[in-house]
């Protein structure tokens, strides 16, 4: 079984992989749905999935690592750690938090940054406009963004997509979407989500 397959099947032995019609933050449509909450429950499975990226990573050199708020700050936490060990260094970790539709470093962050090598760290990737807003966030600061590093990349994002020098994933798989006028989920009337992904927001319209 190759190593994307057994991501796969971590995953869904976890309940991380969930099947039905999810609105995502990009606004587009889908069939499944990575349930990233269900495995950041578990800290030995988070440690586990962030030492496998850790290990992906070991030959970039790099002395922070940083992630958006809020699930990505848990993997940033423990790749830091894993990497720390790794390279027998200090790695530090930091998080950016959105403000007026931007990323930004708050908390003194900036400072931790600037002029330091960055590995850029996010959860899950559909479009990529997550995971650059952070990478413009640390350029903003003055950090040398090294390369990032996501759990999933969903949606075939390449690392020119974002603008930084290597896009590495533990799991690269091809979920489909659709644009909301041309999902097929939609046009059999199959209900969105609500507990899932950005479909509670469709409660409050």
């Amino acid at each position: 079984m190759s190593e994307n397959n057994e991501v796969l099947v971590f995953l869904k032995k976890h309940n991380a992989i969930v099947y039905g019609h999810f609105l995502y933050t990009s606004g587009k449509h889908g069939e499944v749905y990575i349930n990233k909450d269900a495995i950041y429950i578990k800290p030995k499975v988070v440690s586990e999935l962030c030492l496998k990226m850790s290990m992906m990573v070991k030959d970039i050199d790099f002395e922070v690592v940083c992630a958006p708020t809020i699930g990505g700050v848990i993997l940033s936490q423990w790749i830091a750690y894993h990497s720390s060990n790794l390279k027998n260094t200090e790695i530090l970790s930091v998080f950016s938090e959105e403000v007026n539709g931007r990323r930004v470093l708050k908390r003194g962050y900036d400072k931790v940054v600037e002029n330091k090598k960055i590995l850029v760290v996010d959860d899950i990737l559909t479009t990529g406009s997550s995971i650059k807003k952070v990478i413009n966030a640390v350029r903003d600061c003055k950090g040398i963004v090294q390369g990032s590093v996501c759990l999933v990349n969903r949606g075939q994002v390449k690392a020119k997509d974002i603008d930084s020098p290597f896009l590495t994933s533990l799991l690269s798989i091809d979920f489909k979407s659709y644009e909301p006028e041309e999902c097929p989920l939609c046009k059999r009337n199959i209900p969105i989500n609500t507990d899932l992904g950005k479909g509670k927001k469709l409660q409050n319209l």
